[in-house]
């Protein structure tokens, strides 16, 4: 009995491979992708609107990885910030639904930085 591999009226063929074949290279950092940007730019934020009020209507598009108000040395709001989401979904989301979105008579301003509009399409 030939123990070779399947035989059909010609010569066996190998079941298994030599073991001077290389094996796929295990990842590294470099071979690993990179994180998607997900960050926004929300500006124009009325000086009247708690930022509570702002993390909530973020949040209502995605989970956020973090909200970055910017403010004055005095704690006052700039009217600005920075929203990163966990995914891609969550920042386009809010980039559809909340740019132009009137908040206290002042529509909010979202903008995807570079990084994320090369990652985002929208």
């Amino acid at each position: 009995m030939n123990m070779g591999g399947p035989r059909m009226g010609g010569p066996s063929i190998p079941t298994s491979f030599p073991s001077s074949v290389p094996s796929a290279p295990s990842p590294t950092a470099s071979t690993i992708a990179p994180p998607r940007a997900t960050t926004v730019y929300v500006g124009k934020i009325a000086a009247s609107i708690p930022d509570t009020v702002i993390r909530e209507l973020l949040e209502a598009c995605g989970t956020i990885k973090s909200w970055n108000p910017v403010k004055e040395p005095s704690g006052q709001s700039k009217g600005f910030g920075f929203c990163e989401y966990e995914d891609g979904e969550g920042a386009l989301r809010s980039l559809r639904l909340l740019n132009n979105l009137k908040v206290d008579g002042q529509e909010l301003l979202l903008k995807p930085n570079t990084a994320t509009q090369k990652y985002l399409v929208w």
